[in-house]
């Protein structure tokens, strides 16, 4: 690699080129295709040097010079349901929705509720626009009032020219004729804005949450960021190391924006492939350089659980404008050889345990397709693991994480991305019944959400993170920046377990942990040898990714932990509603405080637009708390959309609304409940039932640690529900059919009758690499058991 004749050239969504020498001529033509830039040369554009030979010139070498730059790793557009302008207003609409009685605004004797405020704002903006004052402004045309045709604007107001051909003329009867009374004109008032100041580099720049780093090793350089075991890194290390990682990258092309200048050589395609190490292709002999086409790499994929490397990735990949794929650790070589594929790694960071792993779905794509171009490999060490499998990674070739970032510049002066609509990440649904789509997410979201969670959290300066949820999942729910933003600390975790998280609590001073549901289970049923209790402190936990119990979160509350209800999905970058607490709730019994925790919601701080809709007219349901519709969402916390999915992408974004098929109801105070996945929905005897709400009855029977519900045919219903259930440890199946029995007699005095299931099945539940139930292996279970038999009676 020609390391000494890279130049940076700042980029952005446009492509420019870089000053040619008398002997580096332009490349006079640059093409893009998705997922990757390519730069051609035509023959025109090679201007030869010469040197004396025997008093004549002769033609020894021509100069190139090949810009790699690419806008994006993808050509996905902004659109109604993954862009909305930022302004404040937003947050007085959900202050309303959230606390509409707590008070807003006292003045001596007078006390507004935010209520009372928003509508109050409302009706100033109303008479406003009934006296024209504002933007768009503007009086409906009948077909003998015509539109304005021209509209003129000028600094500090609008006005107006209608040409006399729009000049449409009324007429009315007089005496047997018409008469040309007067004409009917449209004024429609249009503005900009009071001025055309411009943006320009002092008053606007993109948006990354890249800059939270830079700050909080301003602010803490000696503050602990980052710990895990034995090791310790404090926010001035992390922020060099990230650089460092950065510039390693771009020294290895990695990135956007990277200029390759060639200086005079003989030119023949091996000679150019050896240098600079990139793939080349051409369009003719191998020697016919006149359509050189260069790529540019983007993509860092890691896989690796909860340990430093993965953090400082999710800063140092985009530092060097490369985009971040976190590879669930969970899956198996098939999934990830398609994951590694479908993103075009150009390079692999793998943590040693799973090198193996890596190396067998890189085996895989390696088979798929002769001309696959293996990724760079970087393994990092960790001091827990088994040094063997460290040892096997570095004879294999791959290069030792740390070893890389020596080679990095601790001051490398990286640059924020042009546009903030430019991907910072790609992540991968789980995947359950079909390949993973590919969830691209810009700097934009990014920031937004970055800042959003200790606002939604109140997750104050310094807090103390555990890393219980998984990097790999959503970026972390967009928490690794979070941790940034408030200069916090965080604490790796590598293996998830009740007693380690009871022990990080007590040795690190833990304030704050996110989980999905069934991690809650783990901690709210451990046995008491792996339990620290009572909690020194208050802690803070966030759990999403499925409904959790009002069981589990009763069971929370009671250990002194208090639970805050987030949901979202992958595709809104994480959590993106919470069940915004309310002091009133306070003094309500736990168990009611429980089911009022367990519902989904208000829309986040970040979020702009989030409903319950009748899929099919779109309109909002109404609030009554029993009406079902599906959960959508608008806003700048809705992702860019799926990686070379147009057909997906089409689906999802239907309406101007992204549509994420959970059914829910709205409850008359605003907040939304799930009561199903629109697959998970039981018909029996054309009434539906919510398998979520047979699933929460169920969790309250004291022998049952998990239960899942699905339809189960029945030959006089249709469907019924099916209960799989797995049991505590310590209860005695032997006799699983008075135990059924006696689970089926609980649930009748909890729910319905046509709700309880018919059918109870023990035993383990199929989950996903992220800890999802996998309710498809369950219904075709139940479907291989055959229908419910019609009863004889």
């Amino acid at each position: 690699m020609l390391d000494d004749r890279v130049t940076e050239v700042n980029l952005g969504s446009s492509v420019l080129v870089q000053e040619s020498s008398p002997n580096k001529p332009r490349i006079t033509r640059l093409s893009h295709s998705r997922g990757g830039s390519y730069y051609t040369v035509p023959t025109s554009s090679r201007k030869p040097n010469y040197r004396e030979v025997g008093g004549r010139r002769k033609e020894t070498e021509t100069a190139l010079e090949v810009e790699m730059v690419r806008n994006d790793i993808d050509d996905l557009p902004k659109n109604a349901a993954n862009y909305t302008a930022l302004t404040p207003l937003w947050f007085l609409d959900r202050a309303a929705l959230v606390h509409p009685t707590r008070a807003s605004v006292v003045h001596g004797s007078r006390c507004y509720t935010w209520g009372d405020t928003y509508q109050r704002c409302r009706r100033l903006a109303s008479v406003l626009t009934n006296h024209s004052i504002g933007l768009g402004c503007k009086t409906e045309s009948s077909p003998n009032k015509p539109r304005i045709t021209r509209l003129s604007h000028s600094r500090g107001g609008s006005y107006y020219t209608v040409p006399t051909s729009s000049r449409k003329p009324n007429y009315r009867e007089v005496g047997g004729r018409r008469k040309e009374t007067e004409t009917a004109l449209e004024v429609e008032m249009v503005r900009n804005d009071i001025d055309d100041l411009p943006k320009n580099a002092a008053n606007y720049t993109a948006l990354t949450p890249l800059w939270f780093l830079d700050r909080a090793a301003l602010v803490h350089p000696t503050r602990a960021s980052v710990v895990h075991g034995s090791r310790c890194y404090t926010w001035g290390d992390t922020y060099q190391r990230c650089r460092r990682l950065a510039s390693v990258l771009t020294n290895h092309s990695i990135g956007l924006g990277k200029t390759v200048s060639l200086i005079p050589v003989v030119y023949t395609f091996a000679s150019l492939c050896y240098q600079l190490n990139q793939p080349f292709r051409t369009s003719g002999s191998p020697t016919d350089l006149s359509r050189l086409t260069c790529w540019c790499k983007s993509h860092v994929a890691i896989i690796a659980p909860n340990i430093p490397a993965t953090y400082e990735a999710h800063f140092g990949v985009p530092m060097a404008g490369a985009v971040l794929t976190t590879v669930n650790i969970r899956l198996n070589e098939s999934a990830i050889a398609f994951l590694l594929g479908h993103s075009s790694a150009a390079v692999v960071m793998v943590d040693q345990e799973f090198f193996a792993l890596a190396e067998k779905a890189l085996k895989i794509l390696a088979e798929k397709n002769n001309s696959y171009r293996p990724p760079l490999l970087v393994v990092v060490g960790d001091e827990n693991c088994d040094p063997n499998s460290l040892t096997y990674a570095l004879g294999k070739g791959a290069i030792e994480y740390e070893k890389f970032l020596e080679i990095g510049d601790p001051e490398f002066a990286w640059k924020p991305p042009e546009d903030e609509w430019q991907s910072i990440a790609l992540g991968y649904t789980s995947g359950t019944t079909a390949s993973p789509k590919g969830v691209v997410l810009s700097h934009r979201g990014a920031y937004l959400m970055s800042l959003s969670n200790p606002i939604n959290w109140g997750m104050m300066e310094g807090a103390v993170y555990l890393w219980t949820l998984p990097m790999f999942h959503c970026n972390g729910w967009c928490f690794s920046w979070s941790l940034a933003t408030v200069c916090g600390t965080n604490i790796c975790l590598r293996q998830v377990t009740a007693k380690a998280i009871y022990s990080a609590i007590a040795n690190y001073g833990v304030t704050h942990f996110s989980a999905a549901p069934v991690v809650l289970n783990t901690i709210a049923n451990a046995p008491p040898k792996e339990t620290i209790l009572p909690l020194p402190r208050v802690v803070h936990v966030a759990t999403a990714g499925a409904a959790p119990p009002a069981s589990v979160l009763f069971a929370m509350s009671q250990k002194g932990f208090r639970v805050t209800h987030l949901y979202g999905l992958s595709e809104t970058y994480g959590p993106s509603t919470v069940n915004a607490w309310k002091p009133e709730w306070d003094s309500l019994p736990l168990e009611t405080q429980a089911r009022l925790n367990a519902r989904q919601g208000v829309r986040y701080v970040g979020l702009e637009g989030q409903d319950v809709v009748n899929s099919q007219t779109m309109q909002s349901v109404p609030a009554d708390g029993t009406t079902v519709g599906e959960i959508v969402f608008r806003g700048n916390l809705v992702m860019k959309g799926y990686l070379k999915n147009p057909k997906a992408n089409e689906e999802a974004f239907a309406n101007g609304w992204y549509h994420s098929g959970d059914l829910a109801v709205k409850h008359p105070d605003g907040y939304i409940e799930i009561k199903d996945r629109s697959k998970d929905i039981i018909i029996s005897g054309g009434e539906n039932i919510s398998s979520l709400e047979v699933e929460n009855a169920l969790y309250f029977h004291p022998a049952i640690s998990e239960a899942s519900v699905v339809a189960r045919p029945d030959q006089r219903w249709g469907e019924s529900p099916c209960a799989f259930v797995t049991l505590k440890p310590g209860v005695d199946k032997s006799d699983e059919k008075g135990l059924a029995e006696d689970i089926i007699k609980f649930c009748r005095s909890k729910i319905p009758a046509y709700w309880v299931p018919k059918s109870v099945v023990f035993g383990p539940l199929p989950k996903t690499s992220t800890g999802k139930v996998q309710k498809h292996l369950l219904r075709a279970k139940a479907k291989e058991m055959g229908p419910v038999l019609k009863s004889k009676l």
